[in-house]
């Protein structure tokens, strides 16, 4: 039977807002200090990225911001505006690994950004994250110092057509060029080991659809505040090129940005700051942005509301929602209890859409408890 329980956040925010109001106390003194003693964190992410003999091109990474080098796929101008620690710390630990997704045609190697976590424990399924739509996997940077911490495998991965991750290779972006490109990732990079899927938002539709397609892969799934009775994109889908081209553009208008911003946040004055919305735009300054956009739009999108329930025959399901959601409403997690019987369904208190950035403490525990199957 599916349950749901209330996370308890107000302690975690009141001591986050300490914090923010004193940055004399704060050591990163931007709103992704969340925790305590991160420092190991911070540098563990450092070491991966000088470490890795996967990152592309490390000899032409470039060195900015306090002695960080950043992989020089980022568009660094852009890069240079950003204040916030936990970004500029995460940016300086992306990698590219190749991935050969199983597409038809030619197998071409996708470049594929990602950030993982380095000090590690062996006693649970590797985590891997998805970001939601027209986003990256920087949304995850104030949760993966947490999840170090607590030593977790954790991967932060933008799939094709998303985020900074080189789509030139795809026969498009949709869902089954995600859907392969993902999987390529557990079988290449994670050795096919059985994984506990987080999905956010759009992401949530990812994971869903890759948790039914390939359930082997898929030990627990988690998703935060995600889509996945929204059935496809409607007139989006059958739009002219010139029209879907005109249409996506806006996406990457900062007065829309900034309202999208704001409309994330249950506590707007505290984290939908301008800093925020940089970093939630940077992916919207790599070469095929718009290209690859405008094929996702076309591509029609996800339809998964018929096959939620069978997702209780697959996996285990736990669904986090934030109690303030105002981009998709909260009454969408009592859809997911009553379609998934097997399903948990945890409400976050002063929480918009964007758990993993408002209140990471209360996700990073609940999902230690789940990997390591305390829940």
């Amino acid at each position: 039977m599916a349950s749901t329980t209330t996370a308890g956040s107000r302690g975690h925010f009141k001591s986050l807002n300490s914090v923010l109001k004193n940055p004399s106390k704060n050591r990163w003194n931007t709103p992704a200090v969340i925790g305590t003693n991160l420092s190991q964190s911070r540098a563990s992410f450092a070491a991966r990225c000088s470490s890795s003999t996967q990152i592309q091109d490390a000899n032409r990474s470039r060195e900015k911001k306090g002695g960080r080098q950043f992989p020089d796929f980022l568009p660094d101008s852009y890069l240079a505006e950003i204040e916030e620690t936990a970004c500029l710390d995460m940016a300086a630990s992306m990698r590219r690994v190749n991935l050969t997704p199983n597409w038809e045609g030619e197998a071409q190697p996708v470049p594929t950004s990602v950030v993982s976590t380095q000090h590690v424990a062996d006693d649970h399924a590797p985590v891997v994250m998805l970001h939601g739509f027209d986003s990256s996997c920087l949304e995850f940077r104030r949760i993966m110092p947490l999840l170090e911490e607590r030593r977790i495998e954790a991967h932060a991965v933008d799939l094709v057509g998303w985020g900074f991750t080189d789509a030139g290779a795809a026969p498009g972006v949709g869902p089954e060029q995600k859907r392969a490109h993902l999987e390529a990732f557990w079988r290449e990079e994670l050795n096919g080991r059985p994984i506990t899927l987080l999905g956010c938002s759009l992401g949530g539709a990812v994971a869903i659809d890759f948790a039914l397609s390939v359930p082997e892969a898929v030990k627990a799934l988690v998703l935060v505040d995600a889509q996945g009775f929204i059935d496809g994109l409607g007139a989006m889908a059958s739009m002219p090129q010139w029209a879907a081209k005109l249409g996506v553009s806006v996406l990457k208008a900062v007065p829309l940005r900034n309202a999208a911003n704001k409309m994330a946040y249950a506590n707007k004055d505290l984290f939908a700051t301008e800093d925020a919305m940089r970093v939630g735009r940077l992916h919207c300054h790599m070469p095929n942005w718009l290209d690859n956009n405008v094929s996702y739009m076309q591509s029609g999108g996800y339809s998964l509301s018929s096959s939620i329930p069978k997702l209780a025959e697959l996996t285990e399901t736990h669904v986090f929602w934030g109690a303030q959601d105002e981009i998709l409403e909260p009454e969408t997690a009592d859809k997911f209890r009553n379609a998934i019987s097997n399903a948990t369904v945890t409400m976050v208190d002063d929480c918009g859409h964007v758990a993993h950035l408002e209140q990471p403490i209360v996700l990073a525990d609940r999902l230690d408890a789940i990997v390591r199957n305390k829940a």
